[in-house]
């Protein structure tokens, strides 16, 4: 029965180093798309000096109230804006 038990112990042992090799690197490989808000627009209602995780989405998906990282024509710098309308037909956000 001791034998037995070892044997499980030692097996449940190398599932979770080999469970924690995989994950640290798959973690490696594909690090979090994180950026630190430097610029903001008005009422985006982030922090400065807060860390957001920056993913690419479709206009389609974005929903009013959703806060995105974006250009306008004119600025030179990326800005957080929240998203107050967008329009049905052509999904341009405003």
């Amino acid at each position: 029965m001791e034998r037995l038990a070892r044997r499980v112990g030692l097996g449940l042992v190398g599932f979770l180093v080999l469970f924690t090799l995989v994950t640290s690197i798959g973690g490696g490989r594909r690090p979090v798309p994180s950026r630190t808000v430097e610029a903001r627009g008005a009422h985006a209602g982030i922090g400065h000096n807060s860390l957001a995780l920056v993913v690419p989405v479709s206009s389609a998906r974005l929903r009013e109230g959703d806060v995105v990282r974006a250009t306008l024509d004119g600025d030179g710098a990326d800005a957080y804006y929240r998203v107050n309308a967008i329009d049905s037909w052509s999904h341009v956000c405003s």
